[in-house]
């Protein structure tokens, strides 16, 4: 009778770790992918317009809709894309007066495309070389975008977050099941021990600015085992 209750409870164990392993492979693989679409690409695209200055900054009607128009159709071909950084360098002989200019057009890039710079971090620089007027918008787009080249490429087999909470599942369902040499399912005695399941899911971002560090975030089921 002793024999046969351990057995089961065993049997329990490995059935509650095995779907305890398989609700976290199901999370870590959710959280591979929403990581993997939110990862910036390193590797940027620049576009470049020319615009009156004095007017952009001063807030000129005219000025402002020709930026406007210049930015639409420089921005054209990224119309599926998301902007996970914009840095911004207004030309301008002074610095202060093109840092102004980059800020400006920068104000102007969430409304010829809001769906483009919805979550996009932006800063303004300036530049002192010719031609004056000009700005240049560079652009890191989030992993996806079918216009830029060089998308980070993805991890290889068998190292990503759902790799780890297999293997973490694997070594649970494994101690769950030790069997003496008679063939005799072994339940440990005295107080209940416990087999902890563990999803380590870790997602990194990369970015400019502001900088974003990677996360660890661990998350823990536990199934316990009654001793016979």
């Amino acid at each position: 009778a002793t024999i046969g209750a351990g057995a089961t409870i065993a049997a329990a164990a490995v059935g509650a770790a095995q779907g305890t392993a398989a609700a976290f492979a199901t999370v870590a693989a959710e959280a591979e992918v929403a990581a993997s679409e939110n990862a910036i690409n390193p590797v940027y695209e620049e576009v470049t317009v020319q615009v009156d200055a004095a007017g952009v900054v001063g807030g000129a009607d005219n000025a402002l809709e020709e930026a406007r128009g210049e930015l639409r159709s420089a921005l054209g071909p990224y119309a599926t894309c998301r902007a996970g950084v914009v840095l911004t360098f207004g030309h301008d002989p002074d610095i202060g007066s093109g840092v102004d200019l980059a800020d400006a057009v920068n104000g102007l890039l969430g409304e010829v495309a809001p769906d483009v710079f919805a979550d996009a971090a932006f800063d303004a620089f300036a530049s002192i070389a010719e031609p004056y007027g000009a700005v240049d918008v560079r652009l890191y787009f989030l992993a996806g975008c079918p216009t830029a080249d060089g998308d980070p490429a993805p991890a290889p087999p068998g190292s990503g977050p759902v790799a780890t909470a297999t293997a973490t599942a694997t070594a649970a369902a494994t101690a769950a099941t030790t069997a003496t040499s008679a063939g005799r399912p072994t339940v440990p005695a005295g107080p209940p021990s416990t087999i902890v399941v563990t999803a380590i899911i870790v997602s990194t971002v990369e970015a400019t600015a502001p900088p974003v560090r990677p996360s660890t975030t661990p998350t823990a089921a536990q199934v316990t085992i009654a001793p016979a």
